[in-house]
């Protein structure tokens, strides 16, 4: 080892120490939150306009039900007050997780794709696995007091996918959406990609549509 050569870098580093990396809550925090609304936009303005409703309304899988009105308006408010005033401070506890399990936004660490692609992998296993069992339990011993909630949208719509119970919010959509990528310690590269296709794969599957 040439001792010289460390003895330099470490000093090197002494006095012009790396910046510190930026939190990565509110990266993915932002990430699920814009995701979602650039998702569910368009189906918002299927409710609201009923000119652009007829041109899709082919394609609704409930044609003669719609979501208007106080219905919908009722849905945006519990879906902004779970993204921010239940979301936030949650994800401010999951950064400090992240970060323990070794989720990194450092550019030096940015893996390969088939890394990636591997992490993806376990993390679309556990959210599975995580979402089943959390929403069996909601049927089975927690129905009336959360989940109920979330069922009284009969016609469903893109934006009702996080119209839940607090309770819900956090223990069956963020935390399962985040295990996967804590669980291998993936790339913050790796997770915006896992956030953008998670969310809107559940936005897909609410949106009330199905096109060719």
């Amino acid at each position: 080892i040439n001792h010289d050569h460390v003895d330099r870098h470490c000093r090197h580093h002494r006095l012009h120490p790396s910046p510190a990396l930026p939190p990565l809550a509110p990266r993915a925090l932002g990430s699920a939150t814009g995701t979602f609304w650039l998702f569910s936009a368009p189906f918002v303005l299927f409710c609201l306009f009923e000119s652009v409703a007829r041109a899709v309304r082919s394609h609704k899988v409930q044609a003669n039900v719609s979501v208007a009105g106080e219905q919908l308006r009722k849905c945006v408010r519990r879906v902004v007050f779970n993204q921010t005033v239940v979301a936030v401070p949650v994800h401010v506890v999951l950064d400090a997780a992240m970060r323990a399990s070794g989720v990194s936004v450092d550019p030096d660490d940015i893996p390969s794709w088939w890394v990636s692609l591997w992490h993806l992998a376990i993390s679309v296993l556990v959210l599975e696995v995580l979402f089943y069992y959390s929403h069996r339990a909601l049927h089975v011993w927690f129905y009336e007091p959360i989940h109920k909630i979330h069922h009284e949208f009969t016609a469903p719509i893109a934006i009702a996918s996080e119209y839940a119970h607090p309770v819900e919010f956090v223990c069956g959509n963020m935390l399962p959406l985040a295990a996967g990528p804590m669980l291998v310690g993936a790339h913050m590269s790796t997770v915006w990609i896992w956030i953008r296709l998670a969310v809107t794969g559940t936005c897909a599957h609410h949106c009330g549509y199905q096109f060719p």
